[in-house]
């Protein structure tokens, strides 16, 4: 078994266990699986789920008419909650049930989100994490690996390269003044200051960079004209 996650000696009188704080035996920090004692630290909430699950790998690998709990076999011999077959030590799921899942999870997002209207045809998207600068080019993208077109991508937005001036003085003065905990801000020449930094970023309004957000691109009228050239 692999030793590259902390242990807890097993017990068998629950499923799971919690581990405490030792100064404060009311803080739950972490639960641990009893069948083989790999501790899942509860930080995010989720420490007592992820111990139970645990707990039943090796009965759903063997199938539930198998052993005992106290004659299963390690848990670090994990099989996949959807499909049941083998996969590594720590993974709910195989690598390929977990790329389905990713791409359902993926398509839920997409159908809930807002859609932008008269998106430019010329202005880039993303889709399964890799960006397109155009829908042509995804379409091309689409045609040329046999994949249909997808009804929605995700949209980008454009954001300028800017200078904030409020930023810059606070992160300045905040290492100027470290250790100075009665300091207070006061400048000279603050306003010139900021009249520079809008001349900045006025001068370098057209630096821009697309980014994915959190809206999408409705493809379906292409894939109309995908049809009709068939």
């Amino acid at each position: 078994m692999s030793e590259d996650r902390p242990r807890a000696e097993p017990k068998r009188k629950a499923p799971v266990d919690a581990l405490v704080k030792q100064a404060d035996p009311t803080k739950v920090v972490a639960y641990f699986c009893t069948n083989c004692g790999t501790v899942y630290s509860d930080k995010g909430g989720t420490g007592k789920e992820d111990a139970e699950r645990c707990g039943v790998k090796s009965r759903r690998r063997w199938g539930r008419s198998g052993p005992d709990p106290e004659e299963q076999t390690p848990c670090s011999e994990w099989a996949c909650e959807d499909c049941g077959e083998e996969c590594s030590p720590y993974q709910w799921y195989c690598s390929k049930c977990l790329s389905s899942r990713n791409v359902d999870r993926e398509d839920v997002k997409l159908a809930k989100a807002e859609v932008v209207k008269n998106y430019p045809y010329d202005q880039g998207v993303f889709w399964n994490g890799d960006y397109y600068h155009c829908i042509d080019e995804f379409i091309d993208h689409c045609e040329e690996n046999g994949y249909g077109i997808p009804d929605r991508v995700w949209a980008t937005e454009p954001i300028p390269f800017r200078l904030d001036a409020d930023d810059i003085l606070q992160h300045a003065f905040e290492e100027w003044s470290e250790g100075c905990e009665d300091a207070e801000p006061c400048y000279s020449g603050e306003e010139e200051f900021r009249a520079a930094v809008a001349a900045f970023n006025e001068a370098n309004k057209d630096k821009v960079l697309f980014f994915e957000a959190n809206k999408v691109v409705d493809l379906t009228p292409y894939q109309s004209e995908e049809g009709e050239e068939d």
